[in-house]
């Protein structure tokens, strides 16, 4: 393997972990989405909990703007469209897997030539 293509290899490589880790982020927000639902009900449940105890003070009050933070959350991920984030995986997913095939055949191919080598 000559130094041009150990250069090109190293720049592929660098680009297949970027687009990894936008596939990963992608995936995670297309989870974060299917998952509101049971975050919206733990939410709620805490709250249910909160109010039971009949509790006052400082701690109920960090409680409580800890609940609210999290809600505010679950609700702009609800606002977001399923259908775009589910493309948006698709699509760095699918760059992920070429560029990780197109690596790969390009190391077969040098290996393969510096072995008749």
């Amino acid at each position: 393997m000559n130094s041009k293509e150990k250069v090109v290899l190293a720049a592929l490589k660098r680009d297949l972990k970027r687009l990894s880790k936008a596939a990963e982020k992608a995936k995670a927000e297309c989870d974060e989405y299917l998952n509101v639902g049971r975050e919206m009900i733990a939410i709620h449940e805490e709250l249910a909990l909160i109010v039971k105890a009949k509790e006052t003070g400082p701690e109920v009050l960090k409680k409580l703007e800890a609940l609210k933070r999290r809600r505010d959350k679950a609700e702009r991920t609800m606002k977001k469209d399923l259908v775009k984030l589910i493309d948006k995986q698709h699509e760095a997913e699918f760059a992920r897997d070429s560029l990780s095939s197109e690596i790969q055949m390009m190391e077969f191919k040098i290996n393969l030539r510096d072995r008749k080598a």
